[in-house]
């Protein structure tokens, strides 16, 4: 039978009322699948009425217009933890991630009327292609991918698919709904399920019992390789002392670091960890060459962090900034601004040398850049109101993945530290991974500042989007990370623990220490990234491209 002769017209069609309604249905339904409060059930039903809208609505531009403002909604509730950064970006932010619900709104309903494909393929197929556009697009918005809602059994097949492959798998679910929804279901010719319900129900069914399967078998598996223990210290420095800074508070706050490190060896750690940027004052050469120039009092943060890993034999991961290109010393001068820039983490070691350092590559729009703009002077100052910053906050990125060295009492690590947002950009930490045909390291170590979004749903939404990391790659995960929440995850993407005081894991400063196993296995995902996303995201703008070129070809006059 031809799926498309099953593929009956809408019988009933949606006004704007309707369309409103089951558009701000599915927010609500998606919006409690994550963080908090992560019904994540709800994300296998939570895409079906947005679908149904798109099928049903009366017109394309009715439903278009109606699904931009309902996403820009969503996107204002689901991001509201960007209001204390900066409310004009978040606004601004919020009303373009609105246009991918309109972007499969529009395409899934054309693709839908001219194949009548079962929508248990094609919702799937438009839905992580727009997903993906997302996660890519001007450097990429890659947060509350559906994907992402899910638990750790259901996500192991990223190291297959990475996260795309599961979002697959939740739209296939929500795919198949929608065919029992708006198609017959019983052949009144043979008295059966028709051929397009049947289809659908297999696919989905088949789909979530193979990754239930393949998820149970890989976390049963044993990983007993070798452990690492890493001391994690969380710190609870406000956004306030890092935008406006005085040289008391920074001697204050760093005190206050190096008596939770000090707590921190009664763990005995392999490693210390501390947050993103946590270091009050650069720690590279040419910038501490610089402070002993000057006579700066900087210099006692580098002092005090090397000798304490010297005397204690423990190495020690920390944030802090890099600066370079200072101008020449001269004793008249009254200020002095280096060229460049960066956002760095700094290896030292247990002699007390720093070993290495690592700049942060994937820097984030409008808070570490402002993209498009460097050479356009007016359009920079104008596009300032869209950061934290009242002045160019500009950060330099870095060229190259620093892997470093831990030796513990018997074998040697070798680790990366993804900083800030970069857990959550699926395609640096694999390049950390995976390089000249092999996996090159054992630990990833996330170093994040969430002083920005303390106490908010950010900091776990954050936390769950990492654990695809260490699934995709099989390399566990610490993450130190100012103000909470900061924690150990396994090679499965199983949570271990916790940075927790009193119960609480947010808003609160201490320290802990975690055991990771190393794990020798090796994945598709590693060698070759997000290969779902890509397939569907061009199939999606093949058929899109392709259905308007033919509607203008035959438009022409002949």
């Amino acid at each position: 039978m031809n799926l498309s002769e099953a593929t009956p017209k809408p019988v009933i069609q949606l006004g704007p009322r309707g369309q409103l309604v089951l558009l701000l249905v599915s927010g609500l339904l998606l919006g409690l699948s994550y963080p908090r409060p992560n019904v994540w059930l709800l994300a296998y039903i939570g895409l079906a009425p947005m679908t149904v809208a798109a099928l049903r609505a009366r017109s394309y531009r009715s439903v278009g217009l109606i699904s931009w403002l309902a996403g820009w909604a969503w996107w204002l509730v689901m991001i509201r933890w960007m209001i204390a950064v900066t409310g004009p970006g978040y606004v601004a932010l919020s009303a373009f991630m609105g246009v991918y619900w309109t972007g499969y709104v529009l395409v899934l309903r054309l693709i839908d009327q001219r194949f009548g494909w079962p929508r248990v393929f094609s919702v799937p197929l438009v839905w992580v292609g727009f997903e993906y556009l997302r996660g890519i697009f001007l450097s990429g918005f890659p947060w509350f991918n559906l994907g992402h809602s899910q638990p750790a059994v259901m996500i192991q097949i990223a190291d297959v698919t990475g996260s795309y492959g599961v979002s697959f798998l939740v739209a296939m679910v929500n795919g198949a709904i929608v065919d029992l929804l708006t198609r017959p279901l019983i052949n009144p010719m043979t008295q059966r399920w028709t051929s397009v319900v049947r289809l659908s129900a297999t696919a989905a069914l088949a789909g979530l019992i193979i990754t239930l399967a393949y998820g149970a078998w890989r976390m049963n598996q044993p990983v007993d390789g070798d452990v690492i223990r890493v001391a994690l210290v969380q710190t609870n420095v406000p956004q306030s002392n890092k935008v406006f800074p005085t040289d008391e508070q920074d001697l204050k706050n760093f005190q206050r670091m190096m008596t939770l490190t000090q707590q921190s060896l009664a763990g005995e750690p392999d490693l210390i960890v501390w947050p993103e940027t946590m270091v009050p004052r650069a720690l590279n050469d040419e910038s501490l060459a610089m402070f002993r120039r000057l006579a700066a009092p900087y210099l006692k943060f580098h002092d005090d962090l090397v000798n304490f890993a010297q005397e204690h034999e423990v190495a020690m991961l920390v944030g802090a900034h890099a600066m370079e290109g200072w101008p020449p010393f001269d004793p008249a001068r009254a200020s002095y601004h280096p060229t460049h820039r960066f956002n760095a983490a700094y290896l030292v070691d247990p002699t007390g040398r720093i070993a290495d350092r690592y700049d942060k590559i994937h820097r984030v729009p409008f808070g570490e850049y402002i993209p498009w703009v460097e050479s356009i002077p007016p359009l920079k100052k104008l596009l300032l109101n869209l950061t934290p910053y009242k002045t160019d906050y500009t950060l330099r990125a870095g060229e190259k993945f620093t892997r470093f060295t831990v030796t513990t009492k018997d074998h040697a690590w070798r680790l990366s530290a993804p900083i800030c947002f970069e857990d959550v950009v699926s395609d640096v930490p694999r390049k950390m991974v995976w390089a000249d045909g092999a996996k090159q390291l054992d630990l990833l170590v996330n170093l994040s500042n969430d002083g920005w979004f303390a106490g908010t749903a950010q900091c776990l939404q954050q936390e769950q989007i990492a654990r695809f990391r260490c699934v995709e790659n099989r390399v566990p995960m610490a993450r130190a990370v100012n103000t909470g929440v900061s924690g150990w995850i396994d090679s499965t993407g199983r949570l271990l623990g916790n940075v927790t005081v009193d119960g609480l894991t947010q808003d609160i400063d201490g320290q802990a220490t975690g055991t990771l196993h190393r794990d020798t296995r090796t994945t598709l995902f590693s060698r070759i990234g997000d290969w779902p996303g890509v397939i569907c995201l061009i199939v999606t703008a093949g058929l899109t491209v392709g259905l308007f070129a033919k509607k203008l070809w035959h438009r022409k006059p002949s």
